[in-house]
């Protein structure tokens, strides 16, 4: 696959990814205020869960377009390198792993309180993921910038 292609569903997966987090977020938020509208948890937490989908494979379309053995988004684009690498290119691991898994927890925790009234702890667990997935995205374009292939 070319980078120009890996990158087009890096973006792709990441905007989706955010919105179907930022509708599980509503929903949350909705259900928080409104003790009657207990039933938005599963749609909530189902959202939160195809979010953190889109967000896995935005990690590993992002780890192949941004690897070092790929190449710049600013400079020329190389098709060759190692596919392998890209996959387990550390630095971009070690931020958008446990973004991943934290996003599954928080769909969990949507899911086990769609039956209460307090869903505090779901509102938490998913803004904390959303925010180390800009994290992610923020330091996948630093490494972009500063890698030379």
């Amino acid at each position: 696959m070319s980078n120009v292609f890996n990158l087009f569903l890096h973006v792709t997966f990441a905007i989706l990814g955010f919105v179907f987090w930022g509708l599980g977020i509503a929903l949350l938020y909705i259900m928080r205020q409104n003790e009657r509208i207990l039933e938005l948890g599963k749609f909530a937490a189902t959202s939160l869960i195809i979010g953190g989908i889109f967000f896995t494979l935005m990690q590993f379309f992002g780890s192949l377009t941004y690897s070092p053995y790929g190449s710049q988004i600013s400079g020329f684009l190389k098709d060759e390198y190692p596919f392998w690498k890209g996959i387990f290119d550390y630095k971009l691991l070690l931020v958008n792993t446990p973004a991943t898994l934290m996003g599954f927890g928080a769909a969990a925790c949507a899911w086990v309180a769609s039956g209460r009234r307090d869903v505090t702890l779901s509102l938490i667990f998913s803004v904390g993921a959303a925010l180390l997935f800009l994290v992610a995205l923020v330091f996948a374009v630093l490494v972009t910038t500063t890698y030379s292939v």
